[in-house]
């Protein structure tokens, strides 16, 4: 299936982009705009990792994305998912960089809850970062 534009990725979602990926070589390589593009892939630049904040005890990390749009359809995936589950995080935006911090506040605690958003949250991280190599919108570490 073939992408018609990088918006229209980006409006279906990050998770339901349609991007089809062979392998060629070892390199991945995606349909996109009726051209065939190989991936030189970006591994995940550096981040924190999921911490642990005392006072209230919650988990926190910091996404860095790259682009402003990129930016901005993962924090909307990120609402859609707290609307699904009723579990809001504190979710901060400094540039292309998404702060985010997550607890159940009836308990001031980490629950699996709180886990499960993490999980989520980071696999909307892995899907932009594959959808920026896809796009060649950022240069592969070490080019």
């Amino acid at each position: 299936m073939t992408v018609k534009s990088i918006k229209d990725c980006i409006s279906k979602g990050l998770r339901k982009e349609a991007l089809r990926e062979e392998r060629i070589r070892g390199l991945p390589i995606v349909e996109l705009d009726g051209l065939i593009r190989v991936v030189q892939p970006l591994d995940a630049p550096a981040t924190l990792d999921w911490h642990t904040i005392e006072s209230p005890r919650r988990l926190r990390k910091t996404y860095e994305l790259h682009k402003l749009n990129i930016v901005k359809h993962f924090v909307i995936e990120l609402l859609d998912y707290e609307m699904r589950t009723f579990h809001n995080a504190k979710i901060i935006i400094e540039n292309t960089r998404v702060t985010i911090e997550v607890y159940t506040h009836e308990i001031d605690d980490i629950t699996n809850a709180d886990r499960d958003y993490a999980q989520y949250a980071d696999l909307l991280y892995t899907d932009a970062i594959a959808l920026l190599n896809a796009q060649n919108l950022i240069q592969p570490a070490g080019l």
